[in-house]
């Protein structure tokens, strides 16, 4: 992904930042070097270009040489493949690397280390940790840490990663990190990432009310209806009955 400046913008990002979501974002050669050691400001003497390079004007230390401790390049990218088998976008919950070239210094006394951070805010970051390395050897070594790029994106939808390298350090989010070091060189990436897809609810069945039609209702068959002509005969037959019986025990 293409590196843009960003001084002089509204807000201010004082880093590399890929303004496009893309599936990577490099720093490019921004971060080279550390400081301005070499005193010149140049990138062939070991000064990096437009340092800090940080997002909240953390400083680089600037003792030792040009060949000491320093952060390179930095480089975040996706790992997982989609259903097309390619590269996803930088995505809020998905899973990306974090890809770190540094110039490393070791001797008999002690290691270089590196400490990786990540903010979902790059305009108003709050750093939290995300991994560690350490190198034993002196060289350009390149180190990969991998995370889930958290949700909570700021307004502005542009997250950022942070590395400081140093020489036997401890863990901390500045150079200096309480421990004083004067070999550390910390440096931030700002990245444009796509939010979270949000999940489609579940469709319910509709119910609709009043019902547009009523059930039929077809009996198998029709009761008995007593006229009421049927029911006067009867009960003149009963009367008649009555009557005999009267006539025969009673007489008349």
């Amino acid at each position: 992904a293409t590196v843009v400046n960003c001084k002089g913008s509204t807000p201010v990002l004082n880093a590399p930042f890929c303004e496009t979501v893309k599936n990577s974002c490099n720093s490019g050669r921004r971060l080279q070097g550390r400081g301005d050691v070499g005193g010149n400001g140049k990138l062939d003497m070991g000064s990096e270009l437009m340092q800090p390079n940080t997002l909240d004007d953390c400083q680089d230390a600037s003792y030792g040489q040009p060949n000491d401790i320093s952060i390179q390049k930095i480089v975040v990218k996706s790992v997982a493949l989609d259903s097309n088998d390619k590269l996803p976008l930088l995505q809020e919950g998905l899973e990306a690397e974090i890809i770190v070239k540094v110039q490393a210094r070791a001797n008999p006394y002690g290691e270089s280390r590196g400490f990786v951070y990540s903010a979902t805010d790059a305009y108003d970051p709050i750093w939290k940790y995300v991994g560690d390395f350490t190198i034993w050897k002196s060289g350009t070594k390149t180190r990969t840490v991998r995370y889930k790029i958290p949700s909570g994106t700021g307004e502005e939808g542009v997250q950022a990663v942070r590395v400081r390298f140093g020489f036997n350090i401890g863990k901390g989010r500045c150079w200096g990190g309480g421990d004083g070091n004067l070999y550390a060189d910390v440096d931030d990436l700002a990245f444009a990432v796509q939010p979270a897809p949000v999940p489609t609810p579940t469709e319910k069945p509709t119910i609709s009310w009043p019902p547009t039609s009523t059930p039929s209702y077809s009996p198998s068959s029709t009761p008995s209806v007593i006229s009421s002509s049927y029911t006067s005969r009867t009960m003149l037959g009963i009367r008649k009955l009555y009557d005999d019986l009267k006539e025969i025990l009673f007489g008349k």
